[in-house]
């Protein structure tokens, strides 16, 4: 088809996935190679991904589609508005023409088609217009027309519709929302919010709500499209929370669980099994997870075990048995529970269990249904000391079973510190007194104890008394891990050179640790001063800077959070350097954040900067060194080289060959040692060069590396297809490649070799390999490749001088990556080496 004039395009609907490319790049070239105004762009893209939306909004697209919540209406409509602030585009003329003849004005017209259009939209979708004071400006947002969903996520009727946005909703300004809507009418970018917290009034009641949100400008105003996505955050949370119930259920549980998956490989242990596992296997963790269950079990292979596994996982039926496991001579109870991943078991040691079996049965039966509920300890005792009855509570804490606490005086298991009090307070229920809170410790059958709090009644007619027990030893626990903590953590502070100081903003007082006193050049017993007293310590240089940045830090807008080095001058005038860590805590309750306090961690870091300055100035004075000693290195080889040429034009023609040749021999000697000192040059330059990243195509790179390498006609370089293209340091990257294909070159045993160079991506990272048919090199000689000076050349090449290699090594271990090679006689060498894909 021809057109005598080119044909008039009023949109373009683009596809963000081309198929030699991506939409982007369509974006970049259209605004290259257009000498006039582009018809506006529409962006389509299967997953919405806000980076990619605002580079696309930022190359002049109109809009920014996802597929998966596109409707008819939601396209018209998108079109619509594209062609419509497109002056003079056909579809704009038939739009304002049919709103010519409707006699509506356009904004009446567009209500009309909202309604009719997105009134049965799953999102929640409305249209504003801006409404303006005296002087212009935009004072409130008029909600024009809202979807159903829109209303009820609102919590509006149709009579609020024409009402101001802040009038209903007044927390819109102090959110910062509101100015984010003047933006976009104002600018006419976009705003695109996929994870928006906020809290409002919302039909009466101050409610805090999650949305996806989508802001778009329409002639004096905007389109909002969102979702609440609250059910969704709340369902997110539910199952992380389930998902650590399970796992701390699992982790506190006393019995012991494995996970095992369809190939029988261990993929998990609590803490329970993994003990016992040690315990029956002589193994580690390290050395069991990952293995099958018949690896570490080889001796149940064949038994029960096998096969009533075997038959929970082929007929999806838990299994129960108890095994006798012969190695360590201990009764396992176990309970294994198919799934679709694999088999769930949990096992517990009842070897004890098993000698015990017979009193338990007898004590489980005098139970009633109080004490078999009851998860407190519930006791009944005689006066002449001694437990008559108790419930599985005693059992499930202390581990001794009923029938071995009541075979004994109650004192045998309390602890030696606590018998004297404890029988204190027997004595006192035999006097018919009722003892409350009363706490003492009780063994364990594993030898530790518990902390129980009791409370007893005496029923002296019966000679009895009934007491109940609670397990107070987590909190005991607690208290004493606090405490020591609390210790442990003064001590690091201490050991550690750590001041600490705490900022109460209501007062403006700061508290002092004596070490953080001493940083500020205060005296260490000084506990209190004031924020103002701590700013006039700050370096004169740097005080505006820094209460500019803790001015920022109390904004509540920010982080709250900083790091930074800075200096102080202490009364004697002395400037010490501190490296310091604050955070703010602020009150959110009320409408307006306000900061609390703040807690701030500094080290004095004097000492560490003068190592350093001094350390930089001996690599600058070894950098000289270096230099200066190539150069007087140099000067007499050159004077050698050129005297040797001199001698050869003085007597041509009486010379022998053999004199010629040795000439020769003496000259490839001095560039020898030319090129050595150039290579400890370059060696001792790798690390000090401030080369900066660029964009680097591989492939380019490859080939003007490769080029002025002289390869004999013969051979053959393959270089590996869709190389890509990496932010990285061309320079060092060309010196790695020279130097390993140059190698493959040079040492290669025949003209007609081949090299392969190839690249794999790993993951923050590409690996690199070039490969030679060449001679290869012994595997004993692999260590010495990259030592310095430690040329492996099988050629027996007078050229080598045995710096190149080390060169790559440390240009590769400088930028973060390592290398290594693969080889054997008369089978080629690989190299590799790693490169970060961002240096």
């Amino acid at each position: 088809m021809f057109y005598d004039s080119p044909p008039t395009i009023d949109a373009i609907l683009l596809d963000y996935h081309l198929p030699d490319g991506d939409g982007l790049e369509f974006l970049v070239a259209l605004a290259a190679g257009s000498d006039r105004m582009a018809p506006p762009v529409i962006m389509l893209t299967g997953q919405g991904d806000e980076r990619i939306a605002v580079q696309a909004m930022r190359l002049g697209v109109r809009d920014y589609l996802v597929k998966s919540d596109l409707t008819p209406e939601l396209l018209q409509l998108a079109v619509r508005n594209a062609t419509i602030d497109k002056p003079g585009s056909a579809t704009a003329n038939r739009w304002q023409g049919q709103l010519a003849e409707s006699g509506d004005t356009p904004a009446q017209q567009r209500n009309q088609s909202s309604r009719t259009s997105v009134r049965q939209m799953f999102d929640c979708f409305g249209i504003y217009s801006a409404m303006r004071d005296s002087s212009g400006q935009i004072s409130d947002f008029r909600f024009d027309y809202l979807n159903e969903s829109a209303l009820e996520s609102n919590q509006m009727t149709v009579d609020d519709l024409g009402k101001g946005v802040c009038e209903l909703f007044p927390n819109m300004r102090e959110s910062g929302l509101f100015a984010e809507y003047v933006r976009v009418v104002e600018t006419g970018a976009p705003l695109i919010k996929e994870d928006l917290t906020y809290t409002d009034v919302f039909g009466g009641h101050s409610l805090t709500r999650a949305y996806s949100l989508q802001i778009g400008k329409l002639d004096d105003g905007f389109t909002a499209c969102w979702r609440d996505i609250i059910a969704q955050k709340q369902a997110e949370l539910m199952l992380c929370a389930e998902n650590d119930r399970i796992t701390n259920i699992w982790e506190s549980m006393t019995d012991a669980y494995v996970n095992l998956d369809q190939d029988w490989r261990i993929v998990y242990t609590n803490r329970a099994a993994t003990t016992a596992f040690c315990q029956l296997t002589g193994l580690t963790s390290e050395e069991f997870l990952g293995k099958t269950h018949w690896e570490v079990f080889p001796s149940l292979v064949g038994t029960i075990v096998d096969r009533e596994y075997h038959r929970a996982m082929t007929d999806l039926v838990a299994v129960h048995l108890d095994v006798f496991y012969e190695p360590t001579r201990t009764w396992l109870e176990v309970h294994a529970y198919p799934s679709d991943a694999g088999l769930g078991v949990y096992f517990r040691d009842i070897t004890e269990r098993q000698r015990l079996a017979a009193e338990r049965l007898d004590a489980e039966q005098e139970r009633d249904r109080f004490f078999n509920l009851s998860i407190d300890m519930l006791a009944i005792g005689s006066f002449d000391g001694y437990f008559t009855r108790l419930n599985p509570a005693f059992e499930q804490i202390l581990g001794f079973t009923n029938a071995e606490l009541m075979a004994r005086p109650f004192i045998d298991f309390v602890h030696p510190d606590d018998r004297a009090h404890t029988i204190a307070g027997a004595q006192s229920l035999t006097q018919g007194d009722r003892v409350v809170n009363f706490e003492n410790r009780y063994r364990c059958k594993d030898g530790s104890y518990r902390w129980i709090s009791w409370s007893a009644m005496p029923y002296v007619q019966s000679n009895a008394w009934y007491a109940i027990g609670h397990d107070i030893t987590d909190r005991q626990q607690i208290d004493r891990d606090l405490r020591e903590s609390q210790d442990r953590l003064r001590a690091g502070i201490e050991v550690a050179g750590v001041g600490l100081a705490r900022f109460d903003y209501a007062t403006n007082l700061v508290e002092l640790s004596p070490e953080a006193a001493m940083m500020y050049g205060f005296d260490p017993d000084t506990s209190f001063v004031t924020r103002a007293q701590i700013h006039e310590t700050f370096h004169p240089d740097e005080r505006a800077t820094l209460e500019q940045t803790i001015s920022q830090l109390l904004d509540p807008a920010g982080k709250g959070w900083f790091a930074q080095d800075h200096r102080v001058v202490w009364p004697n005038g002395e400037v010490r350097c501190l490296s310091v860590r604050k955070q703010v805590f602020f009150d959110r309750a009320g409408t307006v954040e306000i900061p609390l306090r703040a807690i701030l961690a500094a080290i004095d870091i004097t000492d560490r900067n003068q190592t350093l300055a001094d350390l930089e100035a001996r690599n600058q004075e070894l950098d000289s060194f270096v230099y200066i000693v190539s150069h007087d290195l140099k000067a007499p080889l050159r004077a050698v080289a050129n005297l040797s040429e001199w001698i050869e034009e003085d007597l041509a023609g009486a010379l022998t060959v053999a004199n010629q040749e040795q000439m020769m021999l003496l000259r490839s000697r001095v560039y020898r040692m030319e090129s050595t000192i150039d290579g400890l040059l370059d060696y001792a330059r790798i690390g000090c060069t401030d080369d900066l990243n660029e964009p680097v195509d591989i492939a380019q790179l490859l080939a003007e590396t490769i080029d002025p390498l002289a390869a004999p006609p013969t051979f053959t370089i393959s270089i590996a297809q869709n190389l890509p293209t990496i932010d990285t340091k061309r320079l060092l990257l060309t010196q790695v490649f020279a130097n390993l294909i140059g190698n493959g070159i040079k040492h290669h045993d025949r003209v007609d070799g081949s090299i392969q160079i190839g690249i794999a991506e790993r993951d923050n990272f590409y690996e690199f390999t070039i490969a030679d048919d060449g001679p290869g090199i012994a595997p004993e000689q692999h260590d010495r490749m990259f030592k310095i000076f430690q040329a492996v050349n099988p050629q027996k090449r007078s050229d080598s001088t045995g710096i190149g290699l080390a060169i790559v090594k440390k240009i590769v271990e400088a930028e973060g990556g390592t290398i290594w090679l693969e080889s054997q006689l008369g089978e080629g060498t690989t190299f590799y080496f790693t490169w970060l894909q961002r240096s």
